[in-house]
């Protein structure tokens, strides 16, 4: 915001309404968790692929985009699935300061002047709604890795 904003003056501090709005809220927001899934999909996809059974592939004469796709991707999935899950009611719980900070009007605002004006039963739902979201996320978590890994099963 002080670099864009205040010194080199090329995007707005804040507001809604033009798509110039949108670029520092969406970058502040994303770009942390966006590195983040970048280097654990780097890191996982680099240890599968040094695997005895990539290996095994490779001299079974398989092409490689079948080795990568059947066996690498599938056993990779299951620990950035992991990391995913847990990461999107922490972007929609985190919105309340983006929201703040760039004066976009959302939850997340309204969540901060609920609290601010001490509206108690607005701030128990908020809390129950987010609350919901963790659950549904995680359930959610949950069916994907038994449609990625056959072996995972509910039981």
């Amino acid at each position: 915001m002080l670099v864009f904003s205040v010194t080199l003056r090329w995007l707005p501090t804040g507001g809604w309404g033009e798509p110039k709005h949108l670029i520092l809220p969406v970058l502040s927001y994303f770009l942390a968790p966006t590195a983040v899934i970048a280097r654990f999909v780097k890191v996982n996809f680099l240890e599968e692929l040094r695997k005895d059974y990539v290996r095994t592939a490779r001299a079974k004469g398989l092409p490689e985009r079948t080795v990568i796709f059947k066996h690498v991707f599938r056993n990779a999935l299951v620990p950035i699935i992991t990391l995913l899950g847990p990461m999107i009611p922490d972007l929609a719980t985190g919105s309340v300061f983006i929201e703040v900070t760039f004066r976009v009007p959302g939850l997340g605002k309204f969540f901060y002047t609920s609290a601010f004006n001490r509206d108690y039963p607005m701030i128990v739902a908020m809390i129950l709604l987010i609350a919901v979201l963790w659950g549904i996320t995680y359930l959610i978590t949950d069916i994907i890795y038994a449609l990625i890994d056959p072996r995972i099963t509910f039981t």
